[in-house]
């Protein structure tokens, strides 16, 4: 895999375009009675081993409940709040009972913020604000909203202490200015690619080869749009449609990334906010050309149910998402009626002179978490969260659900059962393993031997290849405070207008040669300000 300069992720950065679990000594028991504070201490034998100061079950059964707040499934009808069989294992593993206090993820940066400024009331366990980035976990720190977790970790939580011996660079991304660590995170599977899907079918229907530069591309989605490659006899095909922020997949045809990414390090070292590059101007450019054609959706924000029921209708000829959702679009494509339905994988758009793109990879860590400085039981805060998130077994639950349903053990360790893969309720094997509380939307840590193991003999097994050419960004070191402030003050606005007028170029509303009074106008914003803080930390990250 390559390792290049890359896009520098901070609190200014956009959310993963498209988005939405190893390590560790598994989670051992020691024989005695573990003494920690703030519930019953268990006794027991253990198969798994001692460590100190930690055990299975952490507490007798109930004498402790946990409250923990963060996002809901990303599998609406099967709540945490359901007591899903995957949570009822991890209960019976640690003796802890939790109250999931989750909302969706859209609903709770409100929602915990509000706690937050209420000063009260907070669970045991908290996704930090603002989500998806990092850019808060030293402001909660100062402000003595959360507590450092250094101590814990180094008593409770063995297994996470064995994964930052075998992941330092996880743990500098997670250790604050001051030296502390306050926060753990998601650990999103990187080495999984986002590409650009194509309907192989069509192509072979009206003999066309794959596109790959821009004119290749432009001669493609003219030839959907005008020879009724679904055969339906109408001019309805939506050639290429894009969802938020997936026109940034064609950066890499313009010397940039594949999506783009709003901060890049040039090679030596100086950072920039791409969106004012003439080399994003020239993808504006191509990017409307395509909307002035005919040959790009009108509609730039579709959520995933909303595209899922586009696709349904047999119209879509083309569009960037994550590489396992080519099962799902096949699947969604033949549940209506479409049976020779192909759907495959691209690579990274090239430059019109051939020069190849890549794709980028996705950043180290999502969303963080804390345990409130409030927190009533903080030492079992620690060893559950040292369970649940990082150990073999909590892992083991998380990835391949309930055993005996979801999954066996084989020779050679679990294996997905027939009721992932063939499920009777129709649901696609995330669905269906999202309907028992795996494969959560809390506390992450992907692996990709158990992604590659889910996709074996499939399709998206086929084009695992184009991993192997990721470009890695930066990591994203916690902000010191007056950078978040900075960032905060300036960059919403920013975002807002940088949003509005990518789609008033696209679109046509605004002319492209305009674009040198749309730099003037995000300069007078202050984005030099925000590129001086970036720079900083990317020259402190990089000591």
């Amino acid at each position: 895999m390559k390792h290049r300069t890359g896009a520098f992720i901070t609190a200014v950065s956009l959310v993963a375009l498209i988005a939405i679990a190893g390590c560790g000594n598994g989670a051992g028991e020691n024989a005695g009675s573990s003494g920690q504070p703030g519930g019953e201490a268990a006794s027991g034998s253990s198969s798994a081993g001692t460590k100190q100061g930690y055990s299975l079950p952490i507490v007798r059964d109930g004498s402790v409940t946990l409250t923990l707040g963060g996002f809901d499934s990303w599998y609406p009808a099967a709540s945490y709040t359901m007591n899903l069989p995957v949570w009822q294992e991890i209960e019976k593993k640690t003796g802890v009972k939790i109250d999931f206090q989750v909302v969706p993820a859209d609903q709770y940066d409100a929602k915990m913020q509000t706690q937050i400024a209420a000063g009260s009331d907070l669970p045991d366990i908290m996704e930090l604000t603002p989500t998806w980035t990092n850019a808060g976990v030293y402001r909660l720190a100062q402000q003595d909203v959360i507590r450092p977790l250094d101590d814990l970790i180094e008593q409770y939580a063995p297994d996470i202490k064995q994964f930052f011996e075998a992941r330092p660079d996880i743990k500098k991304l997670l250790t604050a200015p001051d030296g502390k660590i306050y926060s753990i995170a998601d650990l999103p599977l990187q080495q999984v690619p986002s590409p650009f899907f194509i309907r192989q079918d069509w192509l072979d229907k009206l003999g066309l080869s794959a596109p790959s530069t821009p004119d290749q591309w432009v001669e493609v989605l003219t030839a959907f749009k005008d020879k009724d490659p679904n055969n339906n006899g109408k001019q309805d095909e939506i050639p290429l449609v894009l969802r938020p922020g997936g026109y940034t997949y064609f950066g890499s045809a313009f010397g940039m990334q594949s999506p783009v990414q709003p901060f890049w390090a040039d090679e030596s070292g100086k950072v920039e906010y791409q969106f004012l590059s003439p080399k994003f101007k020239e993808l504006l450019a191509f990017t409307h050309d395509l909307y002035a054609k005919g040959l790009l959706d009108k509609e730039m924000n579709r959520d995933e149910s909303n595209f899922n029921a586009l696709v349904s209708t047999n119209v879509v000829g083309a569009s960037p998402t994550v590489l396992d959702y080519l099962l799902q679009q096949d699947s969604i494509l033949k549940s209506a009626g479409v049976a020779d339905a192909n759907t495959v994988a691209l690579q990274a758009p090239q430059s019109a002179s051939g020069q190849s793109g890549n794709y980028m990879m996705r950043p180290p860590l999502w969303s963080h978490y804390g345990i409130p400085t409030k927190s009533k039981h903080p030492e079992i805060a620690m060893q559950w969260i040292n369970y649940a998130w990082i150990s073999d077994e909590g892992n083991l639950y998380k990835d391949y659900g309930v055993e005996g349903q979801s999954f066996t053990m084989g020779a050679n360790g679990p294996e997905y059962t027939d009721w992932v893969a063939n499920n009777p309720e129709k649901l696609d094997s995330m669905s269906a393993l999202r309907s028992l509380g795996a494969a959560p939307s809390i506390l992450v840590k992907d692996s990709l031997d158990v992604f590659k193991q889910k996709y074996a003999g499939t399709k998206v097994e086929q084009f695992m290849f184009l991993a192997d050419d990721l470009l890695q960004p930066f990591p994203s070191p916690i902000p010191l405070e007056e950078e978040s402030e900075v960032i905060n003050q300036i960059m919403p606005d920013i975002n807002t207008y940088v949003d509005e007028m990518v789609v008033k170029f696209i679109f046509g509303k605004e002319p492209i040669d305009n674009f040198d009074k749309f730099v003037q106008k995000v300069e007078s914003m202050g984005i030099d300000n925000v590129v001086k803080v970036v720079q900083a930390q990317y020259d402190r990250y990089s000591k």
